[in-house]
């Protein structure tokens, strides 16, 4: 419903928190994918933060919604990593699922999804950029959708950056160590190694290196 109302002809950029969906099961054109994804412990510890303290925007406009129980507010992932907390020894599963799919073996925590994932950054996304190399992600777009990107990347000194997580704390190396390693974000890595694997390749695909 949100894009009813658009010539059929018409460019529009559809910008959500989206689940892949194959279009071919369909008979129907697939639209152009793009993603940009983060490193997973960065993201984990971002989102820690985040539901507890909120973005300098939503404090600003006195928006903050406290997300978790009080007596665990104050906790760092260091004392959540010690006493066994369910949100950070089972933290959450983010990038696998939205670029796997609809199917129920995307929301399993297993090779098998990211397999189906990584297949579809290879055949189905134009662009999977990587929030670390933001510069040349852009200079990706600008070169390959220049309809939506032209400039982007002269912009991007311009742009305040009002989205930052409050109170975030500092990862140790024990901690980092611990999420990548043994907890499902080792699964999301091999996706974002991946991605990042392959980033390269297309910089230099557009001839931007």
């Amino acid at each position: 419903g949100e894009l009813k109302g658009y010539a059929k002809d018409q460019k529009v950029m559809y910008t959500r928190h989206q689940y892949f969906i194959d279009f071919d099961q369909f008979e129907w054109a697939d639209p152009v994918y793009i993603n940009l994804i983060r490193d997973p412990v960065d993201r984990f510890a971002s989102f820690y933060y985040f539901s507890r303290f909120g973005n300098k925007r939503a404090q600003d406009a006195g928006r903050t919604k406290q997300q978790v129980p009080s007596n665990i507010l104050n906790e760092n992932i260091d004392d959540c990593i010690t006493r066994r907390r369910t949100e950070c020894t089972e933290p959450i599963w983010h990038t696998v699922p939205y670029i796997c799919g609809n199917d129920k073996s995307c929301l399993q925590r297993h090779e098998s999804a990211v397999q189906q994932a990584k297949q579809n950054i290879d055949s189905k996304y134009v662009v999977v950029g990587i929030l670390e190399e933001l510069n040349g992600t852009l200079g990706v777009l600008e070169h390959v959708l220049p309809d939506f990107f032209e400039g982007a990347v002269n912009h991007l000194t311009e742009i305040r950056n009002d989205t930052y997580t409050v109170k975030k704390k500092a990862l140790t190396d024990a901690a980092r160590e611990y999420l990548a390693n043994e907890t499902a974000l080792k699964l999301e890595y091999d996706l974002y190694n991946h991605a990042k694997g392959k980033h390269p390749v297309i910089l230099k695909n557009n001839q931007l290196f």
